[in-house]
């Protein structure tokens, strides 16, 4: 994970937050989200068409929900470290992940 290894030279074992492990558990349900719904894609418009259709609407239901989950945690990372440490300006109006490169 690109992202993961970025952020993570950010802090060193005396200041990591624990979100960050958090936010790399979140995104490997992302990634689970994503291939649950490829799998059962395939079965649409098999004989099991309309199993595997509700299994896709399933599947495509929790992904929203697992996103918002992982952008959290980009947040509580991000919190992790001053916006003076890693450059940003507090009054900038920007999101908190805007200013650690690899989270967005």
């Amino acid at each position: 994970m690109d992202a993961f290894k970025k952020v993570d030279a950010y802090f060193t074992a005396d200041d990591e937050p624990s979100s960050i492990s958090d936010w790399q558990a979140d995104n490997g349900n992302l990634s689970a989200d994503i291939a649950q719904l490829a799998t059962d894609g395939l079965g649409v418009g098999g004989p099991d068409d309309a199993t595997y259709r509700r299994r896709v609407r399933t599947d495509a239901s929790k992904f929203p929900h697992d996103f918002q989950v992982a952008e959290a945690d980009v947040d509580e990372v991000a919190a992790g470290k001053s916006l003076r440490r890693l450059g940003g300006v507090a009054s900038s109006g920007r999101r908190w992940s805007s200013t650690l490169p690899g989270l967005r």
